[in-house]
């Protein structure tokens, strides 16, 4: 916590919540069920905390927390033609201020995988590796 003092009396300074930037709300993840999420830095933060659900309240089974010291967090293994929401907190390093969360948003993963190689029924020699 930021004590500022100023003249007898003590002020606190809590940390400003971040600012989420990508994905943007509402969008569709085009062919990955792994999403980058970004966030604006917080001056005084040195750590965010995130937290990912199906439901905007953040009180479902398949709700989970990871904690970053960057700016940014891949998430991976989200499900199929799913909608999640995010949201951030920053903390300080000794985990004496938090701010408030920041804004809910939401994205959706794919449906499906498009797959480029190898071709559909295309027959592979035993010499060759296939890159899948």
């Amino acid at each position: 916590m930021l004590l500022l003092c100023v003249g007898r009396n003590v002020l606190f300074a809590q940390i400003n919540a971040p600012t989420l930037s990508s994905p943007s709300n509402g969008s569709t993840l085009s062919s990955s069920v792994r999403s980058k999420l970004e966030w604006s830095s917080v001056t005084g933060a040195a750590h965010y905390i995130l937290s990912i659900d199906t439901v905007p309240t953040f009180d479902s089974p398949e709700c989970r927390t990871a904690t970053a010291t960057s700016t940014s967090y891949n998430w991976w293994y989200l499900k199929f033609d799913t909608k999640y929401y995010w949201r951030v907190c920053a903390t300080n390093d000794n985990d004496t201020d938090t701010s408030a969360w920041s804004e809910v948003r939401n994205f959706t993963t794919c449906s499906t995988v498009t797959l480029s190689s190898p071709s559909n029924g295309s027959t592979l020699s035993s010499s060759v590796r296939s890159k899948l």
